[in-house]
């Protein structure tokens, strides 16, 4: 049998012990994987018997007319002030093709059979959650707020609620960030479908940095 040249033999070593660990995580996926997912999602502690009330609203990630979830944000924004639970919705929002992304979302919003929101519009084009929950915040203090409500889907609801208490703590308003179910995202199952791997990877990657 011929030998193998040493300048392969670590290569090959490698590429053994990457396909050893490769088939260990796809044996033990099913038991590490769904914590991944929950591990984004922040537990909710709004219960019907305690629920949450505060001066206002905000929608934070630039609604567009394509996002499904913007949809579900603003409809439980809706819910929250025909509650009386908040007086004020503050969304940020780009434009496609002339179009705002929260004029579309208040369209959308009476088609559902919802009614159309008290709204300050924070023109803001996608950008990083920092910069948003900034300009979001000022504009709730501005209108006088003291006390806020984040809506965020569950896969972005941790991170948010990381990056606006500290925003939050600088402007000296309370905030609370709820995670507003997701059909499209199941934090148990995210790796079966392609689009929920990308999500949960790009998730992870918005991570990085945040203190």
């Amino acid at each position: 049998m011929p030998r193998i040249p040493r300048k392969w033999r670590g290569l090959i070593g490698f590429v053994g012990v990457l396909a050893v660990c490769c088939a260990i995580g796809a044996v033990t996926g099913p038991i590490w994987l769904p914590a991944v997912g929950r591990s984004l999602v922040l537990q909710n502690r709004n219960s019907s018997e305690n629920p949450v009330t505060a001066d206002a609203v905000g929608i934070p990630g630039s609604p567009w007319i394509s996002s499904a979830i913007s949809s579900d944000l603003t409809m439980a924004a809706s819910d929250l002030i025909r509650q009386h639970r908040a007086r004020l919705v503050v969304m940020t929002c780009g434009t496609a093709y002339g179009i705002s992304g929260c004029e579309q979302e208040q369209e959308d919003l009476v088609t559902r059979g919802g009614t159309r929101l008290p709204l300050r519009a924070v023109p803001l084009t996608s950008s990083p959650s920092d910069v948003e929950s900034a300009a979001m915040l000022a504009e709730m203090v501005r209108a006088g707020a003291t006390s806020a409500i984040i809506l965020a889907s569950p896969l972005e609801s941790r991170r948010l609620n990381r990056v606006y208490q500290r925003e939050g703590n600088k402007r000296g308003i309370k905030v609370t960030v709820i995670a507003v179910p997701d059909p499209n995202f199941d934090p148990a199952q995210w790796w079966r479908v392609r689009e929920g791997r990308k999500a949960v990877l790009f998730e992870l990657c918005q991570w990085v940095g945040i203190p």
